[in-house]
């Protein structure tokens, strides 16, 4: 079955933006299209390949944050750093 073409509004829709910066987007080539006799069409693949792109994963979990170190507040570091000083 072939790709189905969207036009800017269902494109739009779907990715929960106004038609108009698709069409920024478009002029700009940060989206693919695709140009059918002056009309701006979008390949529902590409506007899912799209959202795949731009999904942002977090980076570690609330468990793995609660066993990394913290440094002392500056205030301990000072009165670290004198003490070793005068060692």
């Amino acid at each position: 079955m072939a790709d189905r073409l969207l036009n800017v509004r269902e494109a739009a829709a779907i990715l929960g933006l106004k038609p108009a910066t698709l069409y920024q987007w478009a002029y700009e080539r940060r989206i693919v299209h695709v140009k059918l006799g002056g009309v701006l069409r979008f390949r529902l693949s590409a506007i899912e390949k799209l959202i795949a792109k731009s999904e942002v994963r977090p980076r570690r979990s609330a468990d793995d944050r609660r066993d990394v170190p913290t440094e002392p507040p500056d205030d301990d570091r000072d009165s670290v750093v004198a003490s070793k000083a005068r060692s």
